[in-house]
């Protein structure tokens, strides 16, 4: 069963995100919380399960304290844990020869 720990808002500019995140114990981040755009007070919760945005389940509450509080009672039921991707090497890394200089084969 996992516990939802609520991150710190994203500071960028000097001014902080809309968006919250919520992480499990081990800091995977998997559920986003923000407000609509439409200025009617409505918030907008985005649960990815298995790491994967793509595949969000979304659901709409009332207030900041109800999308949470949805979260944490849905994340309390489930076990969530998923794979950190690992970056592959593409087949050149490494491999390729330094850049001549343009001009490199007149000079003597």
């Amino acid at each position: 069963m996992t516990t939802v720990t609520w991150l710190d808002r994203d500071i960028v500019m000097g001014a902080p995100l809309p968006q919250q995140y919520g992480a499990t114990e081990r800091g995977q981040r998997f559920v986003v919380v923000r407000e609509h755009a439409n200025g009617r007070g409505t918030w907008r919760v985005s649960v990815f399960p298995h790491g994967n945005q793509a595949e969000a389940i979304e659901v709409v509450a009332g207030s900041e304290r109800q999308a949470k509080r949805w979260v944490e009672r849905w994340a309390a039921k489930r076990t969530i844990s998923y794979p950190v991707p690992e970056r592959k090497r593409l087949p050149h890394e490494g491999e390729l020869n330094p850049r001549k200089p343009k001009g490199a084969d007149d000079r003597s």
